[in-house]
């Protein structure tokens, strides 16, 4: 939403759109996100930096719809079709199963064809994606670490999305904890404080990789703020005092 107010108000600032058409793909608007930089494109058309981002847009599209990379790895839409009908069947077999044995069906799917495609970077994601929704979040960050490898691990939402993978598995660990234990308290506010502790240092290296993106700043303000009001003394332990 910041982003998109900045846009609006700067509607010429290159690097504010490129941070909003990501955020958009990151979210699934790659239609809309592609527009925002070809309109802009019109207009500043000698901008190298602006024609790449949007390059990068467009082949994320191409990505998501599941063409360009089984043409890349086969070399003929005879594969293609294949890999829709593949699909096309898996989903037939999620109908007929129960919510919780989706992920482990689409697990078993998608490590099939990982064998078959080492580096379908679409196929990676979602194996971290279901492994994340497992809760086996060690396996998730590994196959995120590897797209990081790749030659798009240059990506903010990548950084963002491991980090969140971190977050979900401290918050795990917190919820395995047995309440009734003499040393519930203190175990769960050592392992709180080192979720803030993290959470704070990874935003900021985040802040360090892309100084330019702007959600990324705003996050870390809200992060310091938060912990600075956390950590302040109320005022009715300065009047005790």
């Amino acid at each position: 939403m910041s982003l998109e107010i900045l846009v609006k108000n700067s509607p010429k600032d290159r690097d504010v759109a490129i941070q909003y058409a990501n955020m958009l793909a990151d979210t699934g608007e790659v239609s809309r996100a592609e527009k925002i930089l070809a309109d802009l494109l019109r207009q500043i058309p000698t901008d190298n930096d602006l024609a790449q981002a949007l390059k990068n847009i467009s082949a994320r599209k191409t990505l998501d719809e599941g063409g360009y990379e089984a043409l890349a790895v086969h070399g003929s839409y005879r594969d293609i079709l294949k890999d829709k009908m593949r699909r096309r069947m898996l989903e037939q077999q999620n109908r007929q199963v129960q919510p919780e044995d989706k992920a482990e069906l689409l697990i078993r799917e998608y490590e099939t064809r990982l064998k078959a495609e080492p580096n379908n970077l679409k196929t990676l994601r979602n194996l971290a994606e279901l492994y994340t929704q497992k809760k086996q979040f060690d396996l998730a960050i590994g196959y995120y670490e590897r797209i990081k490898a790749s030659d798009i691990g240059a990506d903010a939402s990548l950084d963002s999305a491991i980090a969140q993978t971190r977050l979900r598995k401290y918050e795990h660990q917190l919820s395995q904890m047995d309440p009734n234990a003499l040393d519930y308290a203190e175990q769960a506010a050592q392992l709180e404080a080192e979720k803030q502790a993290y959470q704070l240092e990874e935003c900021r290296r985040r802040v360090e990789r892309f100084p330019t993106d702007l959600a990324i700043r705003f996050e870390l303000a809200q992060l310091i703020s938060g912990w600075e009001n956390s950590t302040r003394p109320s005022r009715s332990s300065k009047r005790l005092s």
